[in-house]
């Protein structure tokens, strides 16, 4: 099985406070989403800079959905489950598919910060097969 194949068809998948989902056009429209991306301070380890504008957060957004239409790689959106806002983005970092190993990468908004929700990071109740 190829990369792009698993990657069409992931699921959302939820944890009890989170919904993992891939970003959607209306997502754009979240303030969340900006506010989190517009941090240095989370930026800071990222692969992208601090969005200045709105319209950084647009392009992000439609590079993103691009990637998902060639099948590739590309971050999910972090939901909050009481809000439904965007509050971050998880992704896969590495993926050795053949020897079933990943490594996932995130940014989480600085509100969401040691609260219980950041053990998402950990990875088990959402991609490790129990």
């Amino acid at each position: 099985m190829k990369n792009g194949d698993i990657l069409a068809n992931l699921p959302t998948l939820e944890t009890e406070r989170l919904i993992l989902r891939k970003l959607r056009e209306e997502d754009e429209e979240d303030r969340g989403h900006f506010r989190y991306a517009s941090d240095p301070e989370i930026c800071r380890y990222t692969s992208w800079h601090s969005h200045r504008s709105r319209e950084d957060t647009r392009a992000f957004l439609q590079n993103l959905l691009d990637g998902y239409r060639r099948r590739e790689a590309a971050p999910w959106g972090l939901v909050d489950k009481r809000t439904y806002r965007v509050i971050g983005t998880i992704g896969f970092a590495y993926w050795d598919v053949v020897n079933a190993r990943a490594e996932v990468a995130y940014a989480l908004s600085r509100t969401y910060w040691n609260r219980s929700s950041g053990t998402i990071s950990n990875g088990k109740t959402a991609f490790q097969n129990n």
